[in-house]
């Protein structure tokens, strides 16, 4: 079963199976990387710098693969990036050679377009905070926005279909201005 034919709840939030049907790789391990990797049956993360035993997000725990850049061979299934925006660049020019894989893009601001038909935009209204290397701190959840051709096949609970990338988008960064704004003129975080 592909994730686009399982089962959905009244509000079109994908009902994910017990086991995994495909093979769901994360790029980054900060607050967001973090999160999937334990929400989700990740296979493996890709990271940077530490890597983490493990993952933890409150009392859950998730011991995916965890690789470097340069031990990544074949990517397939699909593929969130959670790096942040300055680093996307560079990011996709690793992922040209996966041109199989289902790409969910996950970072804050305007991107405008997607690069690919493989490509899905994500928009994550998630309070979550990197703790220490493969810990985070969540604060709320509230639902993920998708956009994009293959939206419907992205396996995220609670998740959105929007029209376009362009809705998606815009409502994230007028949400982050307001809220990012007030946060810190009161000096506190999400």
């Amino acid at each position: 079963m592909s994730w686009s034919d399982a089962p959905r709840q009244a509000d079109g939030a994908l009902s994910l199976p017990e086991e995994p049907t495909m093979e769901i790789t994360v790029i980054g391990a900060g607050a967001i990387g973090t999160w999937l990797a334990v929400e989700l049956p990740a296979t493996q993360v890709i990271v940077r710098r530490e890597k983490p035993a493990e993952f933890r997000v409150g009392d859950k725990v998730a011991r995916p693969r965890v690789l470097a850049w340069d031990e990544v061979r074949e990517l397939r299934g699909v593929v969130f990036v959670t790096v942040k925006a300055v680093d996307l660049e560079a990011t996709l020019a690793r992922l040209a050679p996966h041109r199989e894989a289902l790409v969910v893009l996950c970072q804050n601001g305007i991107l405008g377009s997607l690069p690919g038909d493989n490509f899905v935009r994500a928009c994550c209204w998630i309070g979550v905070a990197r703790e220490a290397p493969g810990v985070a701190r969540v604060a709320g959840f509230d639902r993920f926005d998708l956009a994009g051709p293959r939206a419907r096949e992205v396996p995220l609970p609670r998740a959105r279909i929007l029209e376009n990338v362009a809705q998606c988008e815009w409502k994230k960064a007028l949400w982050n201005v307001s809220v990012n704004g007030a946060c810190a003129l009161v000096g506190r975080r999400q």
